[in-house]
């Protein structure tokens, strides 16, 4: 996991072998279909639902919530879960923050649980 995100230029290792973010930024696009997102979304969650029963609860953060909501409202939902990722980001990067020493995984997954039923039924 770690090889690969060094292989590809996201994080590298100082003198001292700790790893450290690049300025390269992974994060996917909005509203945009494609197969190689798909993809890394799916090994994402297989990582994810791997280390629940590897990691301690208090080296990770695993939370979900069921709501209704109206389908009016999901334009703003993302847009809220758009800007708490720019804020957790600036965050845990701020200059005066702690040095980093570990690499970490933020997965924010919105979607529809029940099936569209026709109206004319």
């Amino acid at each position: 996991k770690i090889r690969h995100l060094e292989s590809h230029g996201f994080i590298n290792r100082d003198e001292n072998s700790k790893v450290q973010r690049t300025n390269k930024v992974i994060s996917t696009t909005h509203e945009v279909s494609s197969s190689l997102i798909k993809t890394l979304h799916q090994q994402m969650l297989k990582i994810a639902s791997e280390e629940i029963y590897q990691q301690d609860v208090k080296d990770r953060y695993f939370s979900s919530m069921f709501l209704t909501a109206s389908p009016k409202k999901i334009d703003r939902a993302k847009q809220l879960l758009n800007d708490f990722r720019s804020e957790f980001d600036k965050m845990m990067t701020e200059e005066d923050a702690d040095e980093p020493t570990e690499v970490y995984q933020l997965g924010l997954q919105f979607f529809k649980m029940t099936q569209l039923i026709p109206k004319d039924l």
